[in-house]
């Protein structure tokens, strides 16, 4: 019997073959997943309180930083106020007869000119003047005549010089008596039977004390005016602040109801008394230029300097952050890093802080610090600041 022969196995023949089977399978599973994953990007390895941003992710964030210095500064006292003129600018035209207001003949921010009437009312003193005038006009009439009669006389030697005299002095009295009467009867103004109260002065009707059938006494307040040339923001400034104030000083002062807009003013008034309900001392700064817009009443915000100069590093208040409940700020160390710097604030002053701990010469975050902290925070990934 001739000997067994078996036939050549070829790779593929082995890869078949039952025993190699799920060998071979688990390899080429092994040799096709080793191709799809890659290997893991390795980890970038950061300090604690430390930012790192690409190009694209800076632009992104709107991150800007300035340069930052120390300096000395003051801190401001913040207290609201009321747009006032000042109090030298204000009159109020009273009454200065007894009647009864028939016309009130302005409105509240009327503009008036010195002269200009302003409320008629209706007044038997009027007519008392009326006729005090007249009387006085008839008396005049009567003693120049006898006084004309009686030089004529005199020269003809028929009257005494003594009895010329006493005419004389007569008629004199009686020119000073219509003079009178005609000063009381210019200053009540008549004007259609009523006496006009008249503007004092120019100015801006700011408000008015009387209505129409009002009656009214000698004395009692008609009309305010003042003026808007130049105007004071009044306000309180507690009594424990009063004392770091000084006349002279520097003022800011803002609107709340025209945001935005901004005028500079300078103290020209603290108050010598407490008040004893509200423990405050009264301020008054005068605007150095009044912006448009602003009117006697409206609403302000005072920022006045107050204390002895501190020194300190001006950062804008956006700058400052509160990471884990302590202030910071962002330092740009440039090429998209930044490190968290601790700071203790010193004073506010306007829209900036003044704050210890900033090295000088280092550039300071000062938009787009949020963005930073919700990195650093974990609120949002470095990958894709807002």
């Amino acid at each position: 019997m001739s000997p067994r022969t078996h036939p050549r196995r070829t790779p593929l023949g082995c890869l078949l073959d039952g025993r190699g089977l799920l060998a071979s399978l688990l390899l080429v599973a092994t040799l096709v997943g080793c191709e799809a994953e890659e290997p893991p990007p390795p980890e970038v390895e950061t300090e604690p309180g430390v930012v790192l941003l690409t190009v694209e992710q800076l632009t992104n964030a709107g991150i800007t930083s300035i340069v930052v210095e120390p300096e000395e500064g003051m801190a401001r006292l913040r207290v609201p106020g009321t747009v006032m003129p000042p109090d030298t600018a204000q009159v109020v035209a009273g009454s200065f007869v007894e009647g009864r207001v028939t016309r009130v003949l302005v409105m509240e921010g009327d503009r008036v000119r010195a002269g200009a009437p302003l409320v008629r009312i209706h007044s038997h003193e009027l007519a008392d003047a009326e006729r005090e005038a007249s009387a006085a006009e008839a008396q005049v009439a009567q003693s120049r005549s006898a006084a004309d009669r009686g030089r004529r006389l005199h020269a003809s030697g028929a009257l005494s010089t003594e009895e010329l005299e006493r005419r004389e002095v007569a008629l004199a009295v009686a020119e000073a008596e219509l003079r009178r009467a005609r000063e009381i009867l210019e200053h009540l103004s008549p004007e259609g039977g009523d006496v006009v109260i008249r503007a004092p002065r120019d100015g801006v009707v700011f408000g008015l004390e009387v209505a129409q059938g009002q009656a009214v006494l000698p004395g009692d307040p008609l009309v305010e005016l003042g003026t808007d040339d130049v105007l004071w923001v009044v306000g309180g400034v507690p009594e424990t602040a009063a004392g770091e104030i000084r006349l002279g000083g520097a003022a800011w002062v803002s609107f709340p109801a025209r945001p935005g807009v901004e005028a500079t003013g300078e103290v020209v008034g603290l108050g010598a008394r407490v008040d004893p309900r509200l423990r405050t001392t009264a301020l008054r700064v005068q605007l150095a230029e009044i912006p448009p817009g602003i009117r006697p009443g409206m609403l302000a915000t005072v920022e006045v300097e107050a204390g002895p100069p501190i020194e300190g590093t001006r950062v804008p208040v956006d700058a400052l952050q509160q990471v884990e409940g302590e202030p910071a700020v962002f330092l740009d160390e440039g090429e998209g890093r930044f490190r968290l710097l601790a700071v203790r604030p010193l004073a506010r002053i306007g829209s900036e802080q003044l704050v210890e701990g900033i090295p000088a010469g280092s550039r300071v975050v000062a938009t787009g610090g949020y963005t930073l902290r919700a990195v650093l925070e974990g609120f949002l990934g470095a990958e894709d600041p807002e």
